[in-house]
């Protein structure tokens, strides 16, 4: 139980940092590990990377990995590689929208410190306050992300 409790925790700190959190994925990304990405903002593999979430083959429930994976998939998607425990290559997690770049893995740390640096900004406020609008706005129904997107509009352009 601790265990579960502190993997969530981790999980939690990292969704909610009001930074960007940019995972650097170089290997197999398995279980927590893949659910450890799927906590950050955006995420950059080596082609060499997979992502594989066994435990329900492995006769556990992953009630950690499913806040994160089902956010990043359609539904039945999620559900499909949940279920399976079907390994996801790099090349596939890019394709289904669950991670933002494949690079060569020896590029890797170059090519995830560049791609770092197109999000520098002096306006870290209207970063830091996009990033938990977008959180925000994935949890709601369409007609109250309009309605919040409106006011906050309304705020920041005051």
């Amino acid at each position: 139980a601790d265990a579960a409790h502190e993997r969530m925790e981790m999980f939690r700190t990292l969704y909610h940092c009001p930074k960007l959190v940019i995972a650097s994925v170089n290997g197999p990304a398995i279980g927590g590990g893949a659910g450890l990405a799927l906590s950050s903002d955006l995420i950059i593999a080596a082609e060499e990377s997979h992502f594989v979430y066994p435990e329900a083959k492995r006769g556990r429930v992953p009630g950690l990995l499913l806040a994160s994976l089902s956010r990043a998939l359609a539904p039945r998607r999620a559900l499909e590689l949940i279920l399976s425990g079907r390994k996801l290559s790099a090349a596939e997690a890019l394709q289904l929208g669950v991670i933002n770049q494949v690079v060569p893995q020896a590029r890797l740390r170059e090519e995830t410190m560049a791609y770092a640096h197109d999000f520098v900004t002096p306006h870290l406020e209207a970063l830091r306050a996009t990033k938990a609008l977008f959180h925000q706005v994935c949890d709601m129904d369409y007609d109250r992300a309009l309605e919040l997107g409106r006011d906050v509009n309304v705020q920041t352009r005051v």
